[in-house]
C-alpha cells in the first residue's frame, strides 16, 4: 500500500483552513487595491524569503491580477537587486486610474 501525503504541505487541509480564515476576516478585500474578489489569492505580507511567518498576522487578501503578479515581480526584482517601474493601472473605463 502506498502512503500519501494528501492534506500535508502548502496545499494540504492546514493552509486551506488558514486560506479560509484569511478570506473571511478580510472581507474578500484585496489588501492592496481594496477591491472585493471572491477568487482571490492568501498572500505573505512580508515573504517568507524576508522571514515572514506562515500566520494569520502575516498573511492578506489579495487580488490574483495585477496586484499579486506586480507585487510578485516587484518582490524578486529586489531579490535580485533591480527596480520595477510600476505599471498604469487601467480602469474598467479605459483611463489610468
Amino acid at each position: 500500500m502506498t502512503a500519501t501525503r494528501y492534506g500535508n504541505g502548502r496545499g494540504g487541509r492546514p493552509w486551506r483552513r488558514l486560506r479560509d480564515a484569511v478570506a473571511i476576516r478580510d472581507g474578500y478585500k484585496c489588501y492592496v487595491c481594496g477591491r472585493i474578489v471572491e477568487q482571490g489569492e492568501c498572500d505573505h505580507v512580508v515573504p517568507v524569503s524576508q522571514g515572514g511567518k506562515t500566520e494569520l498576522g502575516n498573511l492578506g487578501w489579495i487580488c490574483p491580477s495585477p496586484c499579486h503578479a506586480d507585487k510578485s515581480a516587484r518582490e524578486a526584482a529586489e531579490a535580485q537587486g533591480r527596480t520595477v517601474r510600476p505599471k498604469a493601472r487601467i480602469g474598467v473605463d479605459g483611463w489610468p486610474i
